[in-house]
């Protein structure tokens, strides 16, 4: 969301060739040398992988170690970015905000049929998909000005989602089987999903108060900013800034 909130704001995403020029050049060495560092370390201290194969079925699946996986999900996004740029530029908000409804709940029902239906997965091409939703989430809430109504709302919501997935996963521990029964804490259950969107805007929508912190802090050590919207833009609610 961070990333989509400064990435899908920027003109040079407008630019296909300068962006991945910028992006890519930055991302690919650091995704290339963890990949092998990791690989090493995992053969050297639990044998996995055990042989070449072994590695290169890894690489392919997009998680040569447990977190990994993270750096082949945020080059997938990087590669879409120039082209879901148009529709974060389009003047009429309201689509910006459906498209993250839409991509979110393909996202949920595809992560509710992997872990329920035990059927589906990603690999390294395909492992940023689900989280479409996610990034432009970021690019679409960093545009809706803030209220006091709107951020008693994601203290509700945020509040509410994490102790669904506290109960639901207490609920669900020791009735359904271990593999289920962490699902509330997957990256795009249904609980998950309003909470991660909520923490986000409460932090964003808490801005002024942020600053205020960061003023009473000696030498500059927590600084706060905010993406300029372009002229003549509306906000996400489709009112003229």
């Amino acid at each position: 969301m961070i990333s989509g909130a400064l990435l899908l704001h920027s003109d040079l995403a407008d630019d296909p060739a300068a962006f991945y020029r910028r992006r890519l050049a930055r991302i690919l060495p650091v995704l290339i040398a963890w990949t092998a560092i990791y690989l090493f370390v995992g053969h050297q201290l639990s044998n996995s992988p055990s042989t070449l194969k072994g590695a290169v079925l890894l690489v392919l699946a997009g998680r040569p170690y447990y977190h990994l996986y993270f750096l082949y999900l945020i080059v997938g996004l990087y590669v879409v970015a120039p082209f879901l740029r148009p529709l974060v530029r389009l003047p009429d908000r309201r689509l910006l905000g459906t498209a993250v409804i839409v991509f979110m709940a393909l996202a949920m029902a595809d992560d509710l049929i992997l872990i329920w239906g035990a059927s589906g997965g990603v690999n390294a091409a395909t492992r940023f998909v689900p989280f479409i939703g996610y990034f432009l989430a970021g690019a679409w809430l960093v545009e809706i000005p803030p209220t006091r109504r709107r951020l008693g709302a994601v203290y509700g919501f945020a509040a509410v989602a994490i102790a669904a997935t506290i109960i639901g996963t207490e609920l669900l521990t020791g009735t359904v089987s271990s593999a289920h029964s962490r699902y509330l804490y997957e990256y795009l259950s249904i609980t998950t999903v309003p909470a991660s969107l909520a923490m986000f805007g409460l932090f964003l929508w808490s801005a002024a108060s942020w600053s205020r912190l960061a003023e009473r802090l000696p030498g500059g050590s927590l600084s706060t900013s905010r993406p300029q919207p372009r002229a003549g833009s509306r906000d996400a609610w489709g009112c003229p800034r």
